[in-house]
């Protein structure tokens, strides 16, 4: 698991739900209001790094990378899928 130094944005969706992104390509989702944080999105390239996510009031979201790639959510934050190329 990423420390929080490892972590660059958190967006909190409500209801004690949160999803953060950060170095090594990680996407973290808590339904449990920050105690415990199951990996979502485990990127092969280890170098990527989320610089932001961010959610619409019906869970439909998007992080971005450094690089440019991005991810698009529909299901607030369960899945993933890329929606931009780096």
């Amino acid at each position: 698991m990423p420390s929080a130094a490892d972590l660059n944005s958190v967006a909190i969706l409500g209801a004690g739900t949160a999803v953060a992104v950060g170095s090594s390509g990680n996407i973290m989702r808590s339904t449990a209001g920050g105690q415990t944080w199951t990996r979502r999105y485990d990127s092969p390239e280890s170098s990527l790094n989320f610089e932001s996510v961010d959610f619409t009031p019906d869970g439909v979201g998007v992080a971005v990378s450094s690089s440019g790639l991005a991810l698009k959510t529909e299901d607030g934050g369960w899945t993933w899928e890329r929606i931009r190329e780096s």
